[in-house]
């Protein structure tokens, strides 16, 4: 009994404290809903109206779309070459992921904007694009690896009995089976193409190329102080990510549910 009533305070206990952690997060949003809409909602057609808020949010859209696609397919495939490894190489490479993930952005600011330069990438969305090359990050990598390295080798096996070879197994069957960390780095991903500032403020100069993060800083120069402005552009940034992040819950979760009950 003791041990039952304990596990319910633990099970109550730990709600609260993830009820109070989600709060912490919605609050600011929250709060953003009365300012925006004080002026009966006009401040959105404001936003419109000052800038080319639409043209911006394409090329969000578009950024953050290739950007997702093109991180995905290749942290992916350099995941699985590592969980294929195996041993002390898979270690090694995943040390280095880590420690490529401990470098500051601010030290890579300058190399890139040489580098771009020297290409002819600069004031282009391939500027913006690079860092997908690579995954975006090492640690999509690392999050990759892991989860290729979970799936039974036994699987493996029996997929090249079939004559499946190394790409066709890494598509039709590893893929496949790792849904939900798809899941999770596209939604890391696209949130950080959708809130990236620095990098369009370095690399662009055009303005029919800027993304909405910088349009939302160009309303703060406009006018610091008109508050129902600057909340209403500040939603409709923060608002699709939220869906986004909504819909990536629901796929998982429902992925998860799928293969628990398979």
């Amino acid at each position: 009994m003791r041990h039952g009533y304990a596990g319910r305070w633990r099970h109550r206990a730990a709600a609260l404290a993830l009820s109070a952690a989600a709060l912490a997060f919605v609050a600011p949003l929250a709060a953003l809903l009365p300012v925006a809409f004080a002026d009966g909602g006009s401040a959105f057609a404001a936003v419109f109206e000052l800038l080319p808020w639409a043209r911006y949010s394409l090329n969000s859209l578009l950024i953050t779309t290739l950007g997702t696609v093109i991180s995905l397919l290749v942290a992916a495939s350099a995941g699985f070459a590592v969980a294929l490894l195996g041993g002390r190489t898979a270690v090694l490479l995943i040390t280095v992921a880590l420690l490529l993930r401990a470098v500051p952005p601010q030290a890579l600011w300058l190399p890139r904007l040489l580098l771009y330069q020297h290409l002819g990438w600069l004031d282009s969305l391939a500027a913006l694009l690079a860092p997908a090359l690579l995954g975006t990050s090492p640690l999509h990598l690392v999050l990759y690896a892991w989860a290729f390295r979970r799936i039974p080798r036994d699987i493996y096996d029996l997929a090249r009995l079939d004559g499946l070879g190394t790409l066709a197994l890494w598509w039709r069957v590893a893929l496949p089976l790792v849904w939900p960390t798809s899941g999770t780095v596209a939604l890391l991903v696209a949130v950080w193409y959708w809130s990236d500032f620095v990098h369009p403020l370095l690399y662009l100069r055009s303005e029919t190329l800027r993304p909405v993060a910088v349009g939302l800083r160009t309303l703060q120069q406009l006018d610091p102080t008109d508050w129902p402005i600057l909340m209403a552009g500040a939603l409709l940034m923060i608002v699709p990510v939220v869906l986004l992040y909504l819909v990536a819950q629901r796929t998982v979760l429902y992925t998860e549910r799928m293969s628990w009950d398979d």
